[in-house]
């Protein structure tokens, strides 16, 4: 306020609610992202342009972190103890580390990742006829019950979304549609990458992108002006 005056007051608080400004206090705590570029490997500088092999060929070296979630889904979410999801490791093609590590409150390093994320996880698989959400949130809580007393039957729930892509299969080269939904905007850089894993040949899908608008830094900062 001093900076800016109060002309500005309503912007900058919209800005910190946002998660863009931080107020002093919480300048000695690390920026998530710290952690977030590591484990998911956000910035990849041996990116090859010639025959690039990674999302992050997009940018020259920075993979958006929606798409590299989606590369996750695709490889499954595990469910640890507690009925929570965790992230798979090794979520590039290019050699990665295993992000299984568990630290002594024996989360996986995958909860902390997930933990990070603004918001919170609703995995739910689709049934036909559809469901509402109460009754799919109720049917996945009750399956889950189920594994963790001890039934391994393996279920729709356990089936990352490559297997069922791979279930799927007509056997006629036709991949199956994932449908990402953005609500509240998508960069260009987020669509590159998205099409950049829709070519891909192991990749076991094509992509259909839906969103409420199409964004940049300047549309965004002012959309909070």
């Amino acid at each position: 306020v001093q900076t800016y005056g109060y002309d500005y007051l309503f912007v900058l608080n919209r800005l910190e609610k946002a998660g863009l400004l931080r107020r002093r206090d919480w300048m000695d705590s690390a920026s998530p992202f710290s952690s977030l570029r590591k484990s998911l490997i956000l910035i990849n500088a041996e990116v090859d342009p010639v025959e690039p092999d990674d999302i992050s060929y997009v940018s020259s070296g920075y993979a958006p972190l929606s798409v590299r979630l989606v590369q996750t889904a695709i490889k499954g979410w595990k469910r640890t103890g507690n009925g929570t999801a965790s992230t798979m490791s090794n979520n590039t093609s290019s050699s990665t580390t295993n992000n299984n590590t568990t630290n002594t409150s024996g989360a996986s390093e995958d909860d902390i990742i997930l933990s990070q994320l603004p918001g919170r996880l609703i995995d739910i698989t689709q049934q036909y006829p559809p469901e509402d959400f109460a009754t799919a949130m109720k049917r996945q809580s009750q399956q889950r019950r189920n594994n963790n007393k001890g039934n391994n039957n393996k279920n729709s729930q356990n089936i990352s979304l490559g297997e069922l892509a791979a279930q799927k299969s007509t056997g006629d080269g036709k991949k199956p549609v994932m449908v990402v939904v953005y609500v509240g905007g998508i960069t260009y850089m987020e669509i590159a990458a998205l099409r950049f894993l829709n070519r891909r040949p192991t990749f076991p899908y094509h992509i259909i992108i839906i969103t409420t608008q199409i964004i940049n830094g300047s549309t965004f900062l002012q959309s909070l002006v």
